[in-house]
């Protein structure tokens, strides 16, 4: 019996050594095994694993837990590991990406092309209902609008008493019918009789002269707005108009009748008609003077701004020819008022 505490004491012993040995090798592969042999010296294991009575020193004791002669562990099989978590895998700066050389090629990834800009050019036409509650603050440089009536009896026309030319001031004309061909002025004026529409009284004609380089080329009939500086021109009142537009077309201004006494060269009554269109009928020519006028019944002339055959140097005029109606504006020059037809058919004169 003692002898069999002794063999079962030291079974023990190495058994725990065993034992202590095989946790440092936890992860070696023991599937398939189920036996260990161990050799002792001068003890037999009983069928439970136990060292029977019997055992001599030299003979083996088998472990039924424990791995046979021919289940030898191999130190270079790791065995079945378990699967790695992805944060396992990876690195302090993240997921390992490194491409393994067995690995299948990947597709090449290409940045896009950038692209242009898509403006949308489609028109707005929402109306914007919002009100504008900012004061326009934009000075307005636009003349207001005045007649020839207003301009023929203002204070500077009607007073006039200055042997000069004198600017009175800016004026913008809306609304003047021409009535009569365009004609020389001056070396670089061109001029224009007008009178305000639908007018047939006095103070409602008024002469326009404009540059000749602005090429204007208006009609009787034609309705213009001019706009310049109004001056009285040796008391002759006149539009020196810097723009002249036509804005329509209108009815030929008709002429105002009068006697010959109304337009009297040197009478009062003639300024009222000063640049209006008129007919006077009736009278015989008393003087044909120096600068190709001439004189009606010693009252009244007719002058010849628009060039015409009868009143030109070497035409039929002649003391004795009787007027039977003579049309046209009235001009005043050299301190006289002056009858000048347009045309030839404005002037009738028969002989006697």
């Amino acid at each position: 019996m003692v002898r069999a505490a002794v063999a079962w004491l030291l079974f023990v012993t190495l058994a725990c050594a065993v034992d202590e040995s095989e946790r440092g090798r936890r992860h070696a592969d023991t599937s398939g095994a189920d036996l260990a042999t161990v050799e002792l010296v001068g003890i037999e294991a009983t069928a439970d694993g136990a060292p029977g009575d019997d055992a001599a020193p030299g003979d083996t004791v088998v472990r039924p837990d424990a791995p046979g002669p021919d289940d030898a562990l191999d130190a270079t099989d790791p065995g079945p590991q378990p699967e790695p978590d992805a944060a396992d895998v990876a690195g302090p700066d993240g997921p390992d990406t490194t491409v393994s050389p067995d690995a299948e090629p990947q597709p090449e990834i290409t940045e896009p092309e950038p692209q242009p800009e898509v403006v949308d050019t489609t028109p707005d036409t929402t109306p914007d209902t919002t009100p504008d509650t900012t004061p326009d603050t934009t000075p307005d440089t636009t003349l207001p609008s005045q007649t020839a009536f207003q301009v023929q009896t203002g204070e500077a026309s009607v007073a006039c008493g200055t042997d000069a030319a004198v600017t009175i001031g800016p004026a913008r004309l809306e609304g003047l019918v021409i009535a009569s061909p365009r004609f020389v002025a001056s070396t670089a004026l061109d001029g224009y009789y007008a009178a305000d529409a639908g007018s047939l009284g006095p103070y409602h004609g008024i002469l326009v002269v404009v540059p000749s380089a602005l090429a204007t080329d208006f009609v009787v009939g034609d309705v213009v707005t001019v706009e310049g500086d109004y001056k009285e021109y040796y008391c002759m009142t006149e539009v020196y108009a810097s723009s002249a537009v036509q804005t329509g077309v209108a009815w030929e201004p008709a002429p105002i009748q009068l006697s010959g006494w109304q337009v009297a060269a040197t009478g009062p009554g003639s300024e009222p008609y000063e640049g209006s269109l008129v007919r006077i009928q009736g009278g015989t020519v008393t003087l044909v003077d120096a600068y190709g006028e001439i004189v009606i019944d010693d009252t009244w002339r007719i002058a010849n701004e628009f060039d015409l055959a009868y009143l030109n140097d070497g035409g039929a005029k002649a003391v004795g020819d009787l007027v039977d109606s003579v049309t046209g504006v009235v001009e005043y020059s050299w301190g006289k008022y002056l009858v000048n037809p347009r045309f030839d058919s404005d002037l009738i004169i028969s002989k006697p």
